[in-house]
């Protein structure tokens, strides 16, 4: 999976902040930390946490915005786990609370 476009620039200086995030057009700015190039579908997909066996299917429009949009997997998987934790404590809860009977005369 390739496309990445050859570039003249300044390599990558770990005391800057980075450019920009990676967006539906590949994080317009975003070099390869040789700022020889501008990165491959590839190194986008896999800064996202996709495996470097996944396939995407489409033209490179189509495989910039799939990344793009996606919710990188380590995250998503972090942040389910903690969902599931927190509603198993709200169950615990719950199941702690005693159900009052209010009789109105």
């Amino acid at each position: 999976m390739g496309h990445s476009i050859p570039r003249n620039e300044q390599p990558y200086d770990p005391n800057q902040h980075l450019r920009n995030c990676i967006t539906t057009n590949g994080g317009a700015g975003n070099l390869h930390p040789s700022g020889k190039s501008t990165f491959s579908l590839q190194q986008l997909a896999c800064l996202l946490g996709f495996p470097v066996w996944y396939q995407f299917v489409g033209g490179v429009t189509a495989v910039l915005r799939l990344i793009g949009n996606a919710v990188p997997p380590t995250f998503a998987q972090k942040l389910f786990s903690e969902i599931k934790k927190s509603l198993h404590e709200s169950d615990k809860e719950m199941e702690a609370w005693s159900l009052e009977v209010l009789v109105v005369d």
